[in-house]
């Protein structure tokens, strides 16, 4: 369990006493008065002119451009002074100042490294223990150009590598569009998905506060050497039509419970669809939203992102080409899906709340499943939408499946 309050305020102070002793600081008063100020404001923001005026002893004075380069450089100075004073250390709490500025403001971060009692930490040890790189793996999205008339366009289940593959595809799946542009086309790559790239930071960000470990992010398509990839522990964001890595290492698990497919139609509209086995009747009454359908295989869950919901599967399974690896899957066909998932999974009162849901215990199971719901935007009309389509909003957890080596 986290420690009490009490208890952290009290290892936080004695924490500020020994870097105030630390020679870097004792021997640099200005370098000690500036960190005794924001430690002293370290739940707010200290903005540029209050520093100046405070924290650095010049009072009331004109705050201009020189002022301000005065305070980055000095704010600077503090965060390389902590970063070298923790540089020792591997574990317990570490106090960092981030980049801030004259708008944005500045403020001590406290972060606790390596803590054995972390949710989160539980739930990325798989990872850690890998000596290797982390790799998170995703895609440049494939785009169609007409430069003549200015036009850009992209299909979901068009995503080949490379130039020619790309247009042999759009010639198979949609031979109208191809036979309309075929002699303007130019094949590109320009874009990842937003959702990917904030998933990516956040846990590039989580890594590197509470773990000290550096995340490697890797372009599919840049890829040419696999080899260290399948031989770590990756993160692979995405669905199977597009990631070649989360297909390859869904096709070693074909018993897995949860399922996203692609490409479903529905009432002549095309539809996402999850398939889930095993459901009890319990767990089926919360996915009557969904619209279920009992088949062969299970239960058919139908979903639509212009509806405003998406189903994201979050899935660990062994690492088929590295013994003692762990593969993490974030399986979803919309990258804001991938977005709030990777925001629950690195912060902790969050995911302990998920646990909750499913009567989870740490340590977490070694190999599992996680059906989310997530929620797109708050309305059915695009214009209700507009004003909360992008802000984070906490995915609902739907699902979960636990699986020993056995049942995979």
């Amino acid at each position: 369990m986290p420690l009490p309050q009490g208890d952290v305020e009290r290892e936080l102070q004695a924490l500020v006493q020994d870097i105030l002793k630390w020679p870097a600081f004792r021997r640099a008063p200005g370098r000690a008065d500036l960190f005794k100020y924001l430690w002293e404001h370290h739940h707010e923001k200290s903005y540029g002119q209050e520093i100046w005026e405070t924290a650095l002893g010049n009072g009331p004075k004109s705050y201009d451009g020189d002022h301000v380069q005065n305070v980055c450089e000095r704010c600077q100075d503090q965060a390389d002074g902590l970063r070298d004073y923790f540089a020792r250390k591997t574990s317990g709490w570490v106090i960092q100042l981030p980049p801030g500025g004259p708008k944005s403001g500045y403020q001590l971060q406290c972060d606790k490294v390596n803590d054995p009692q972390s949710a989160t930490r539980a739930f990325w040890q798989p990872h850690l223990n890998s000596p290797d790189d982390i790799p998170i793996v995703y895609i440049e999205q494939l785009f169609y150009q007409d430069w003549p008339n200015r036009f850009v366009f992209r299909y979901y289940n068009c995503n080949a590598e490379h130039p020619k593959e790309a247009l042999e595809q759009l010639q198979e799946r949609h031979k109208e569009t191809y036979a309309a542009y075929k002699d303007r086309l130019n094949v590109a790559y320009p874009y990842v998905a937003w959702g990917e790239v904030e998933a990516r930071d956040s846990i590039t960000g989580w890594f590197a506060r509470h773990a000290l470990r550096k995340v490697q992010p890797f372009i599919t398509r840049h890829s040419f050497d696999e080899s260290h990839i399948w031989q770590s522990s990756p993160i692979l964001f995405g669905d199977a039509s597009g990631n070649r890595f989360i297909a390859e290492a869904l096709r070693h698990y074909p018993k897995l419970q949860i399922r996203l497919e692609e490409d479903a139609s529905a009432n002549g509209r095309h539809r996402a669809q999850v398939i889930l086995k095993n459901s009890s009747d319990d767990e089926m009454r919360g996915f009557a939203h969904c619209n279920p359908v009992r088949t062969d295989s299970g239960w058919t869950l139908n979903f639509s992102p212009e509806e405003g919901t998406a189903l994201a599967i979050l899935t660990r399974v062994p690492n088929p080409y590295a013994a003692d690896a762990s593969i993490t899957i974030f399986n979803a066909n919309f990258s804001r899906a991938v977005h709030y998932m990777a925001h629950v999974l690195t912060h902790e009162d969050e995911l302990r709340a998920a646990m909750r849901l499913f009567k989870v215990r740490l340590p977490f199971p070694r190999f599992f499943q996680l059906l989310y719901e997530v929620r797109l935007r708050s309305g059915s009309h695009p214009q209700e939408a507009l004003a909360t389509d992008y802000r984070p909003a906490m995915p609902r957890p739907l699902a979960w499946r636990a699986y020993s080596v056995r049942n995979l």
